[in-house]
């Protein structure tokens, strides 16, 4: 089921975007679970807003694990072969649309 899915998908994003990351499953691996941190801290962040101290020091690990996420996925972007550039027409996406189905 996820194989097909992928793929259907495969065939859209290639038609309107003309290109593919190749390295965001091993970006993802390291990005979720920093936002799934910033997320938590965010809702800390509200709930400690009584105690200022408190909430500076949470606003701070906030930022810290934004800046290690975007600092990996803009290292990553700029390995050797990070994107591939596809040209697919509309026939050719309707192709790969029955192809699969």
């Amino acid at each position: 089921m996820f194989r097909c899915r992928s793929n259907h998908d495969l065939a859209g994003f290639t038609f309107y975007f003309g290109q593919l990351p190749n390295y965001f499953l091993i970006a993802n691996l390291f990005v979720i679970p920093l936002t799934t941190a910033c997320i938590y801290g965010c809702i800390l962040q509200l709930l400690v807003t009584p105690l200022p101290l408190v909430q500076e020091y949470v606003i701070w690990i906030n930022a810290f694990f934004l800046k290690i996420s975007n600092f990996l996925v803009l290292e990553m972007k700029d390995w050797p072969g990070a994107v591939s550039r596809w040209t697919v027409s509309f026939s050719d996406m309707l192709f790969l649309y029955l192809l699969i189905f």
